[in-house]
């Protein structure tokens, strides 16, 4: 036992066991949350000079996730895509948009959430409904 005073000056005794967390308490061993901001990739043609053919922007790509004593969980998002036809140009000397999802503010174009649970977790049954490992895909229509 350890003795540690109180605001009164007086002290009280604390066992061992108090401190230390129980078996079966959740702990976060791992948290991360991360966003690539944008991707572009440009497929070109090379002739007399080398000429943009189509470009590919990928917005706003992320991750987030959690490892605890008995449950993973992980969060992956896709939030922008575009796809442009550089060859043929409007009015106003933009390239042909092929692709171009919406510009709503926090709606996800595509999410995908993983879960894998310890069967001899303590909430196997309960929160996670005897499933070892669940997968969700949901697109923006959902």
């Amino acid at each position: 036992m350890s003795s540690s005073p109180d605001s009164d000056g007086e002290s009280y005794y604390m066992s061992l066991e108090e401190h230390q967390p129980s078996a079966i308490e959740e702990l976060t061993d791992v948290q991360f949350k991360f966003e690539v901001k944008a991707v572009m990739l440009e497929l070109t043609r090379q002739a007399d000079q080398e000429n943009t053919l189509l470009v590919l922007t990928v917005s706003q790509l992320g991750a987030e996730g959690k490892m605890r004593t008995y449950d993973l969980t992980v969060t992956s998002y896709l939030r922008k895509i575009g796809l442009d036809y550089c060859e043929i140009r409007d009015s106003n000397n933009q390239p042909l948009h092929l692709i171009s999802s919406s510009d709503k503010q926090g709606s996800d174009l595509l999410k995908v959430e993983y879960t894998k649970a310890d069967i001899n977790g303590p909430n196997f049954q309960t929160m996670f409904d005897n499933t070892e490992q669940n997968l969700k895909v949901r697109d923006m229509n959902w």
